[in-house]
C-alpha cells in the first residue's frame, strides 16, 4: 500500500523507504543485499519488504538493476530532489 493508514509505522513505509534507498544509491551503485544491508542500519526492514520497494521504484522508473546492482537511472538523478 503506497498511502499509509492510522496504523501504519511511517518510517517503513514505501515512500520512506523509498526514498532512503534512493538516497543510499546518491553516492554509488550498489550490489541488492549491500544495499539491503546499509538500508537495515537505518531502519529494520525485512528481506520480502524491500524487495517490493525496489519493485515499486523500478515501476516508476527511478532505478536501474543489471547483474544485481541497483542504481539510479541517469535522468532520475536530475529530477529527484
Amino acid at each position: 500500500m503506497i498511502l499509509p493508514d492510522k496504523y501504519e509505522d511511517l518510517n517503513k513505509s514505501i515512500i520512506v523507504v523509498g526514498y532512503r534507498i534512493i538516497q543510499l544509491l546518491r553516492e554509488k551503485e550498489l550490489h541488492i543485499l549491500t544495499l539491503h544491508r546499509k538500508l537495515c542500519k537505518r531502519t529494520s526492514v525485512d528481506l520480502l519488504y524491500y524487495f517490493d520497494v525496489l519493485t515499486f521504484l523500478w515501476l516508476i522508473d527511478a532505478l536501474e538493476i543489471n547483474n544485481n546492482k541497483v542504481s539510479l537511472k541517469n535522468d532520475s538523478k536530475k529530477n529527484l530532489h
